[in-house]
């Protein structure tokens, strides 16, 4: 009887010591990963939102961490949880460009530290969803919400 609790003691204690280690590890490759750039450092980004009552909203996403960071989509929350998209100039947005073209250009960009600019969304797009709040979201998943919105 005494040998079960001798081998649930030691079976409890090397699972604690594999999950330490692997969390150990992951934080490891994770920090390398961020300082070459492979993937989004720990931020915070700045995402602030502003509406002049004109057909657009001017979204302004700033890197205020010390790491690279990656972007990969703006999200519409409130109503139905979409994905709006962001254009890189007023002009393209007001007219409704290439969506596709501008969806990959916004997800492929990246936020040295200190870094900011300007992305742009159709606001009949986003009242058809039904938004009432808007975030950026990065490349590990992790949304950072917009302030200003809606204004």
């Amino acid at each position: 009887m005494i040998w079960y609790v001798v081998f649930g003691v030691l079976a409890l204690a090397l699972a604690s010591i594999t999950i330490l280690v692997d969390n150990a590890f992951e934080r490891a490759i994770h920090w390398l990963f961020a300082a070459v750039g492979i993937s989004s450092g720990k931020g915070p980004l700045v995402v602030e939102a502003s509406h002049d009552g004109s057909e657009v909203v001017s979204l302004r996403i700033g890197n205020a961490g010390t790491q690279i960071m990656k972007l990969a989509a703006v999200e519409s929350r409130g109503g139905a949880r979409a994905f709006p998209t962001p254009f890189a100039d007023r002009a393209a947005a007001t007219v409704g460009g290439e969506r596709e073209r501008a969806s990959r250009e916004f997800a492929s960009r990246t936020l040295a530290a200190g870094e900011s600019f300007t992305v742009y969304l159709q606001t009949s797009e986003l009242a058809s969803h039904g938004c009432r709040e808007l975030a950026v979201l990065d490349d590990g998943g992790r949304a950072w919400p917009a302030s200003g919105y809606p204004s």
